[in-house]
């Protein structure tokens, strides 16, 4: 038997190359590494590659789609591409309520309900709010009426309109109510 640090090559002992603590059959085949480097493959690393974490003295693989994680590789820190972290999962759509930044899944601004592209771009509003040019009202704004849950701009040449977008209350510059 050969002490730590050498192997059999099967008629003496040999000297593992200088991060194995011990190896098998060849210098370069670790089965266990020095202190700070870490056991990935039979060889040993200064640090873990990229999606891997370290366990033990040991780099273990992170759980796919996570590209990196922390000491429980069903935990991840980063996705790959084509995912978004949320929480501590990866995936490839964000929920209701949350748009992404190209890595992570981000909570909409209230009072936008549902978002896309930014927090701040509504798709749909929170209940008394009123969706107009993805923004999010608590009144309709001057020239619109209520639609739904929506605002919609009235029909020109009316400035403002009630109960329909073509029942004109005001005109725009150089037209005149009439009736």
């Amino acid at each position: 038997e050969c002490p730590n640090g050498t192997y059999s090559n099967g008629f003496k002992c040999t000297k593992c190359e200088n991060t194995c603590k011990t190896c098998v059959g060849q210098e370069n085949i670790c089965t266990s590494c020095i202190e700070g480097y870490y056991l990935y493959y039979y060889h040993c690393y200064e640090k873990c590659p990229d999606k891997t974490t370290n366990r033990n003295n040991e780099c273990i693989e992170c759980q796919s789609p996570c590209y990196s994680c922390s000491l429980n590789p069903n935990i991840c820190t980063a996705c790959i591409g084509g995912y978004y972290l949320y929480g501590e999962n990866c995936i490839n759509e964000c929920p209701e309520g949350t748009t992404h930044d190209n890595i992570k899944c981000i909570l909409c601004e209230p009072p936008c309900k549902s978002c896309s592209n930014s927090i701040t771009t509504c798709t749909s509003c929170i209940d008394n709010y009123y969706l107009y040019e993805n923004e999010c009202y608590s009144e309709c704004p001057e020239g619109t009426i209520i639609n739904d849950n929506s605002c919609i701009k009235c029909k020109s040449p009316c400035k403002s309109c009630s109960n329909s977008i073509n029942i004109c209350l005001s005109c725009i510059d150089n037209y005149y109510l009439y009736g």
